[in-house]
C-alpha cells in the first residue's frame, strides 16, 4: 500500500506548465501556423509570381525591361518576409519538442497508472479471498460456539450428578489418611537410612583422606626413588609394582566413593520426592477438611429444619386427635339425650360403642402406644367416657343428669389438657 501511495504521490509531484501558458501555446501555435500558412502563401504566391514573373519575362521580352524593377521588388520582400518568420519557426519547432517529450511523459505516466490499476485489481482479488477466509473462519467460530454450549450444558448436568461422587470423595479422604500414615512410617525407616548413610560418609571422608596422605607420601616416596634410580636398578621394579598396586587400590577407592555419592544423590532424589508429595497430600488434606465443616454445617442446618417439621407433624397430629377427641364425646352426649329421650334401640347402643372403641384404639395406634407424655390426660378422659357409657348401659336405673353433668366436666377437662399441650408447644418453638 506504501507504494501504490508512493506512485500516486509521484505523477502528482510532476511539473506541468499551467493552463494559461498552455493557451498561449495554442494561442502562439495558432498564430504561428497562421504565419507559416502566410509565408507558405507569401511561398506560393512566390512560386506564382515566379511563374507570372516568367510570364511577363517573356512579356517582358515582348514588351521589353519595363516589368524587371516590380519582379526584383517582389523577390526582396519575400526574402526579408522569410528571414523574419525564422525566429517563429525555431520557436515552433522548440515548442514541438517540448510538446513532444510531454506527451511521452504522459503516455508514461498513463503506463504506470495502468500497472497500478492492475496492482489494485490484484490487491481487490486478494482482499476477496480474505474476505472469503474470514466468512469460514465465522461460521467455524459459530460452530464452536454451539459446541461450547453444548459443552456447558453438559458440565451443567455433569454438575448436578456431582453430588454423588462426595461420598466417594470421603472414601478417598479416608483411603488417602491410610496412605499418609504409611507413608510417614516410610519417611521415618528413610530417615534412619540417611543418618546411617551418613555415618558411612563420614567413614568414607576419613578414609579418604587418609588415602590422600597415602598418595602424597607415596609421590615423595616416588621422587626419592627417581633420585636414587641410577644407583638402585635393581629396586626400581619392585618400587613400581608396589605403586601400581597401591594405585588400584587408591582407583577402587575412588570408584567406591563415586558410587556411595551416586546412591547418596539417588536417596536424596527420592526424598525430595517424597518431601513433595507429601506437601501435595497435606494440601489435599485441607481442602478436604473444608469441604467436611461444609458438609457438617449442611447436615447441622438439616438437622433443624428436620426437627422444626417434627415438630409441625407432632402439633398436627395433637390437633387431629383432639378433634376426634370432641367428636367422640359430642357422640356420647348425643346417645345419653336419645337414651334420655328414650328413641334409640340397642342396636344403635351397640354400633356407637364400637365406633368409639374403634376411635380410641386409632387414636393409641397414632400416637405409638401412648409414649407421649402430653396424651396421658387426654387418655384418662377417653377411657372414663367408656366406663361411664358402659356403666349406663349395664345399670339403667342411675340419673341421667348427674351423668351428663359429669360427662361435661370432664370434655372440660381434656379441652383445658389440650391447650396446655399446646401452650407448651409454641413455648418450645
Amino acid at each position: 500500500m506504501n507504494k501504490l501511495k508512493d506512485k500516486k504521490k509521484g505523477p502528482a509531484n510532476q511539473e506541468y506548465p499551467p493552463k494559461k501558458e498552455k493557451k498561449e501555446v495554442h494561442t502562439k501555435r495558432y498564430s504561428n501556423n497562421s504565419s507559416i500558412i502566410n509565408s507558405s502563401g507569401y511561398n506560393n504566391s512566390g512560386s506564382n509570381s515566379n511563374c507570372n514573373i516568367g510570364n511577363s519575362f517573356v512579356r517582358a521580352s515582348e514588351n521589353g525591361t519595363a516589368g524587371e524593377d516590380n519582379i526584383i521588388n517582389k523577390i526582396k520582400e519575400l526574402n526579408l518576409v522569410l528571414l523574419q518568420n525564422k525566429d517563429e519557426i525555431g520557436s515552433l519547432r522548440q515548442e514541438n519538442e517540448a510538446f513532444s517529450s510531454q506527451i511521452a511523459n504522459f503516455v508514461k505516466k498513463c503506463k504506470e497508472l495502468q500497472c497500478m490499476c492492475s496492482e489494485r485489481e490484484t490487491d481487490i482479488a486478494k482482499l476477496k479471498q480474505n474476505e472469503k477466509c474470514l466468512v469460514q473462519e465465522i461460521n467455524k467460530r459459530k460452530k464452536e460456539k454451539g459446541q461450547l454450549e453444548d459443552k456447558m450444558k453438559k458440565l451443567e448436568q455433569e454438575g448436578t450428578s456431582k453430588s454423588e461422587h462426595i461420598s466417594q470423595v470421603e472414601c478417598e479422604r479416608d483411603n488417602l489418611t491410610k496412605e499418609l500414615q504409611k507413608r510417614d512410617k516410610q519417611i521415618n525407616f528413610l530417615h534412619e537410612n540417611i543418618k546411617q548413610l551418613e555415618g558411612q560418609i563420614t567413614l568414607l571422608r576419613n578414609e579418604n583422606a587418609k588415602n590422600k596422605q597415602d598418595v602424597t607420601n607415596n609421590l615423595k616416596k616416588q621422587n626419592e626413588i627417581n633420585e636414587h634410580i641410577n644407583s638402585k636398578d635393581s629396586k626400581i621394579a619392585a618400587l613400581e609394582e608396589k605403586t601400581q598396586k597401591l594405585n588400584k587400590v587408591v582407583r577402587d577407592k575412588t570408584e567406591e566413593n563415586e558410587n556411595c555419592k551416586k546412591k547418596i544423590q539417588q536417596q536424596s532424589a527420592k526424598i525430595a520426592h517424597l518431601n513433595d508429595k507429601i506437601q501435595m497430600l497435606e494440601k489435599d488434606q485441607k481442602i478436604d477438611k473444608e469441604k467436611i465443616k461444609k458438609y457438617i454445617d449442611n447436615i447441622k442446618s438439616l438437622k433443624k429444619n428436620n426437627q422444626k417439621m417434627d415438630e409441625r407433624s407432632r402439633e398436627s397430629q395433637m390437633e387431629e386427635q383432639r378433634k376426634e377427641l370432641e367428636d367422640v364425646i359430642f357422640n356420647s352426649q348425643v346417645y345419653k339425650l336419645s337414651k334420655k329421650m328414650g328413641t334409640p334401640k340397642k342396636s344403635a347402643n351397640s354400633s356407637s360403642i364400637s365406633k368409639m372403641a374403634n376411635s380410641v384404639k386409632n387414636a393409641k395406634n397414632t400416637n405409638g402406644g401412648g409414649t407421649h407424655p402430653l396424651l396421658s390426660p387426654n387418655k384418662r378422659g377417653d377411657k372414663h367416657p367408656l366406663n361411664s357409657d358402659s356403666s349406663a348401659s349395664s345399670s339403667c336405673g342411675g340419673s341421667s343428669d348427674g351423668e351428663i353433668v359429669s360427662f361435661s366436666t370432664k370434655y372440660n377437662l381434656s379441652k383445658n389438657v389440650s391447650k396446655g399441650a399446646d401452650t407448651t408447644g409454641k413455648k418450645k418453638k
